[in-house]
């Protein structure tokens, strides 16, 4: 933030220094091997959220279990940025947006139910207006953001407390299992 303008510098720190402060949660958004078995020892906080990919080398790591520090480790922490890029791979496949794909069978799947409990709604109301619209494609983005990282992280969570293992040692398990499932 040094000279920025319309911010206030407080302190200029080096970052190996910065390191050092007493902290709740510390998220290196870096380059590879930011922490690594010169500095990790340092490190005062009781989570460390791997933003940037590979922030903690192998030595670093084990610096960080030894001391009871909780990691969690990028693939997990950047699930909703690789569930977006994934989801943005299916559109352009057959270059179909997420709500065109979905949009038409919720409408009839919503207007049946409605049916059923015998409304009957009709075709210029507000609702049937709403039911025709259906979600916005951000909203089915959102859907299955929270979805897919939901469900990595209770697999993750319970694999690492099943096998009294590390979140990253749970994370790359789950990841080999997957692919060996499907391959």
């Amino acid at each position: 933030m040094k000279n920025f303008t319309g911010a206030e510098e407080i302190e200029t720190v080096d970052p190996q220094f910065f390191m050092r402060r007493k902290c709740h949660i510390f998220a290196p958004c870096c380059t590879y091997g930011t922490l690594n078995k010169f500095n990790a020892h340092h490190l005062k906080t009781k989570i460390v959220i791997e933003v940037a990919n590979g922030p903690t080398t192998f030595s670093a790591d084990e610096i960080l279990l030894r001391k009871g520090i909780h990691i969690i480790p990028d693939m997990l922490a950047n699930i909703g940025g690789m569930s977006v890029g994934y989801l943005e791979w299916l559109q352009n496949l057959d270059h179909v947006s997420p709500g065109r794909m979905t949009r038409k069978l919720r409408e009839q799947q919503k207007n049946q139910i409605l049916q059923k409990l015998g409304y009957k709604i009709p075709e210029n109301s507000p609702l049937m207006k709403a039911l025709k619209e259906g979600s916005k494609d951000i909203e089915i983005v959102h859907s299955c953001v929270e979805e897919f990282t939901a469900n990595a992280v209770k697999e993750t969570w319970a694999l690492a407390q099943k096998k009294n293992i590390s979140l990253r040692d749970a994370a790359i398990s789950n990841s080999i299992k997957m692919i060996n499932d499907r391959f």
